[in-house]
């Protein structure tokens, strides 16, 4: 008797997996919401008709404070293709791997020639003995239609005081309102040349 309630309760439970895999539904349990999606955001998800792809330069070996930038920004790209029925698609990319340093250099000039901004990151190891320097280029290239734009995804915040844990966190913030607006600046039509 115990074995054949066991047999059906583990049918009940793959079979229940199996449906609710067709359907995507997150739930916020936040007092204030915040990993919910704006109204306005799935709507503009929903409308896509064509494929959004973004070469997102936060991959490598990054201190915690990136690899957390790192982490909730591919979450929400997963959250966007969710809502977008795959309209949204990405890869991330470590512009440093590359063991040709002219290559590397090269590709850092044209993501700067595009628009993205490095970052200069300074870590110490946990006996405070050995102090390393990186670049990092936490930004992203987005393109929709044969156009691209920009996407700067970390923000150092201006002035004294700010710790590079408060400006990840601000940039976690401003992860939704920073693709988004990406996106809608894609949308618009091309105004044509005066002559």
């Amino acid at each position: 008797k115990d074995i054949l309630n066991f047999v059906m309760t583990a049918a009940i439970v793959i079979l229940a997996n199996f449906v609710f895999s067709f359907y995507f539904q997150r739930f916020d349990l936040t007092s204030e919401k915040r990993y919910t999606l704006a109204e306005s955001t799935r709507k503009l998800l929903k409308e896509l008709d064509d494929v959004v792809y973004l070469k997102v330069y936060l991959q490598g070996d990054l201190n915690p404070d990136f690899t957390r930038l790192r982490n909730e920004t591919k979450e929400i790209l997963d959250e966007f293709r969710a809502y977008s029925n795959n309209q949204i698609d990405y890869e991330f990319i470590n512009p440093g791997e590359n063991p040709d340093k002219t290559e590397v250099d090269k590709i850092e000039k044209q993501l700067y020639d595009k628009g993205i901004i490095p970052e200069q990151v300074i870590d110490k190891s946990k006996k405070g003995q050995k102090v390393t320097e990186s670049l990092l280029w936490p930004g992203a290239i987005v393109t929709y239609r044969g156009r691209e734009l920009p996407w700067q995804i970390f923000k150092r915040q201006a002035g004294g005081g700010f710790t590079n844990e408060m400006s990840v966190n601000n940039s976690v913030q401003e992860l939704e309102y920073g693709i988004t607006n990406t996106i809608r600046k894609l949308q618009v039509p091309r105004k044509p040349a005066v002559t």
